[in-house]
């Protein structure tokens, strides 16, 4: 773990030189440093020939749009990388472009986190379409974008069609109840997602009952995220948990003065039991 060390492009040409000679190393961070494209450019070179690092993160540095597509174009052609973390790169619509051609294309990467990359709605239909053809992918973190509702129909189309990715991470995107709505249908259809984060989202009570009776169907979801704004329905969401054979986690953090909220179920309802604990704000 290399991260926070003040490492600049300089630093990261060092750093891929190693690469090209090492035989053992299978994770490296260098999030928040000054890697710049060049910089990018000489980690993705080194890439191309190391054949044992499996997880990459590069976030919180400069790389912008053509240090992603230089990382992009590598991720092509490499078969080790499985997990890759390029947060608050700056990368714009190139990046975007490329990234998703990656989706398409590699038949390696599990795990990609694009975090807080300004992703317009418009933007992220380039990731949705590429994730209706991927068949590897099962974590994607899209959290703290600009996706809106559009850009959530966009994510829920590809989620009906996509049969790989477990756990979705859409936080803080400005999504309404009109996205809810999408979200909430591709719930009934979708049969592998299990994690669904969708905190810090302008959900009122009627995104709130979308996401309550998508749960009368759904029986793959496991861990639900809706913590962090006002939800004016949240007992009609604890009511559609208490289902015979279901269990799920539910947070609910800052929503009134619940944090969280685990319920197991049994075959009768009347034997489900709900553990609460107070928010400590």
């Amino acid at each position: 773990y290399l991260s926070s060390r003040s490492i600049d492009s300089t630093g990261a040409i060092y750093i891929s030189e190693a690469l090209l000679k090492n035989k053992t190393l299978t994770t490296l961070h260098l999030t928040t440093n000054g890697i710049d494209l060049i910089g990018a450019k000489s980690i993705a070179d080194a890439l191309l020939i190391n054949g044992t690092l499996t997880e990459l993160s590069l976030s919180r540095n400069k790389i912008e749009s053509e240090g992603v597509k230089f990382i992009a174009d590598t991720l092509l052609m490499n078969k080790t990388l499985t997990t890759l973390d390029i947060s608050w790169s700056g990368m714009g619509l190139v990046g975007v472009k490329c990234i998703a051609d990656v989706l398409v294309k590699n038949k390696t990467l599990r795990a990609l986190s694009l975090f807080g990359n300004h992703i317009s709605s418009e933007d992220i239909k380039y990731i949705a379409v590429a994730l209706s053809a991927n068949k590897v992918l099962t974590t994607l973190n899209l959290c703290y974008n600009k996706m809106g509702s559009t850009g959530a129909k966009y994510i829920a189309e590809a989620l009906i069609r996509n049969q790989t990715l477990t756990t979705l991470y859409i936080d803080d995107n400005g999504i309404r109840s009109a996205g809810v709505k999408h979200i909430a249908r591709a719930m009934l259809l979708n049969r592998t997602l299990t994690t669904l984060d969708l905190k810090e989202n302008d959900i009122d009570s009627t995104g709130a009952k979308y996401i309550a009776d998508a749960l009368l169907v759904n029986r793959t979801l496991t861990t639900l995220d809706l913590s962090d704004r006002y939800i004016g329905a949240l007992e009609q969401v604890c009511k559609r948990l208490l289902l015979p054979q279901q269990r799920i986690f539910l947070s609910l953090t800052s929503n009134h003065n619940i944090s969280s909220c685990l319920l197991y179920t049994s075959p009768s309802p009347r034997d489900a039991t709900l553990s609460r604990m107070p928010s400590s704000a």
